[in-house]
């Protein structure tokens, strides 16, 4: 079996081409043949109708027939014999079959239809054509007009025609292939590159691309591939990056943990100090189940199925700042809301709770002492806005294209100080897209930061 498909595509190709040319020419051969033995037919029957027609009139002048048939033999280039309706010959420009009486198929379905008929005969290696015709009197059989003549040339050139057809469809045939290959192997090659790429990446090179510039269908696959192996070396970068960060977060308050039960082992503490080491080691704990609780939530992103309902978003919003009472009193940071208390959106309610903690828990985080969040929401004709806006710290323009990739921290040891992932606004994005709704993202740094 063919395995390489460059060979595959060109052994197709060459084979379509040869058996089109086969076709072709089958019927230009066939039709060139039929065209030439009707051309020779034609005349020859002609003659025959008008020998016939003068026939008829001297059927009994056996003088008059033998100068008609020895006038038109010179014409024709052939035997002119007229027969009566006995079969016997009466009239032969050779005058070699007078008298004799000649049996043959064309000349008993004339005789017997009163139509016309054609033979073609093989006699000492030539070819003949017979024609016989009848002479006819009010519809009674009189005689037969029999012209025979060589059909050699005809038999000639549909043969040349045949060599010189079959030459030139074996050369074009030949150099059908040839530039099968050729095409077949320009074809292949983008494939083979891809093939070649995509082993790479199998092999974990996943920052492979392949160099195709071509527009159209292998070029838009190329450009796919390309944007797929960009996506994976993301997702990849990101992955490393993330569990070094993972373990950087595991490590630090497992080893807290540890060192403060080896103290409480090894020590003497009062009731006091005690007290103090298991509420540290309390926080400790809470940090790592925050962590595998982020994780959890983007995995289970993956499989969730929503439960739309009709929710009141100003409800929702107040639900959630209800939770933040608290970190928005210790900051004495305001909040300002402009939503008005009838409108509705249709969501998964759980799930818009999880953006708005996520999004609100951010600003409260990274936002200023005394500062501020608003939440608006706008209805512009077909387009529906809600906006939440803070004066915190803001994002450098260089962290705003990827604040929504997962696993990305802006500032990460910052992040880290405040407990961040770089797992929330990944969160955000996907639970919103699920919902086929899109949000963006302005910010200037130490000014603002304002979601859409």
């Amino acid at each position: 079996m063919i395995k390489n498909i460059s060979i595959k595509m060109a052994v197709v190709f060459g084979l379509i081409i040869i058996v089109t040319l086969a076709v072709l020419d089958f019927f230009l051969i066939y039709t060139y043949s039929n065209t030439q033995f009707q051309k020779q037919e034609i005349e020859y029957s002609t003659y025959g109708n008008i020998i016939s027609n003068i026939a008829k009139e001297n059927i009994t002048n056996r003088t008059n027939l033998n100068r008609l048939v020895k006038e038109y033999a010179q014409n024709i280039e052939g035997r002119v014999l007229i027969l009566n309706s006995n079969g016997k010959v009466i009239a032969d420009n050779y005058d070699g079959y007078i008298g004799t009486k000649i049996q043959n198929k064309e000349i008993d379905m004339t005789l017997q239809n009163k139509s016309e008929s054609i033979g073609y005969y093989t006699v000492e290696d030539k070819k003949i054509m017979m024609v016989t015709t009848p002479i006819l009197s009010n519809e009674k059989i009189m005689g037969v007009v029999l012209i025979s003549t060589y059909a050699d040339d005809v038999y000639i050139d549909v043969g040349s025609l045949k060599r010189r057809v079959i030459l030139i469809s074996l050369f074009s045939g030949l150099l059908a292939i040839i530039v099968s290959f050729i095409i077949g192997d320009k074809i292949a090659d983008p494939i083979k590159q891809l093939t070649s790429a995509s082993e790479k990446i199998l092999k974990g090179n996943l920052n492979t691309k392949v160099n195709i510039k071509r527009k159209d269908e292998i070029g838009k696959l190329a450009t796919t591939f390309n944007k797929m192996s960009e996506e994976l070396y993301k997702i990849d970068v990101n992955r490393r990056r993330f569990i070094s960060d993972v373990s950087h977060e595991l490590k630090t308050p497992l080893a807290s943990i540890k060192a403060l039960i080896e103290s409480l082992i090894d020590g003497e503490e009062d009731l006091e100090t005690f007290r103090e080491y298991l509420i540290d080691v309390n926080s400790e704990i809470d940090r790592l189940t925050g962590l595998v609780k982020s994780l959890l939530n983007v995995t289970r992103l993956e499989e969730i199925q929503l439960n739309k309902e009709w929710i009141k978003l100003y409800s929702e919003i107040n639900n959630v700042m209800k939770l933040y009472k608290n970190s928005l009193k210790e900051k004495n940071i305001e909040f300002i809301t402009d939503v008005k208390r009838d409108v509705k959106i249709y969501a998964d309610k759980d799930m818009f709770k999880e953006v708005m903690i996520n999004l609100i828990d951010n600003s409260i985080k990274y936002g200023k002492n005394n500062g501020y969040i608003k939440i608006v929401y706008e209805d512009k004709r077909d387009n529906k806005y809600l906006i939440i806006q803070d004066n915190g710290q803001g994002i450098s323009k260089k962290d705003l294209p990827y604040i929504f990739d997962n696993f990305y921290r802006a500032d990460k040891s910052r992040a880290r100080d405040k407990g961040g992932s770089g797992i929330g606004l990944f969160v955000v994005k996907r639970i919103l897209n699920l919902h086929g709704w899109e949000i963006n993202v302005e910010s200037e740094l130490g000014e603002f930061t304002k979601f859409i």
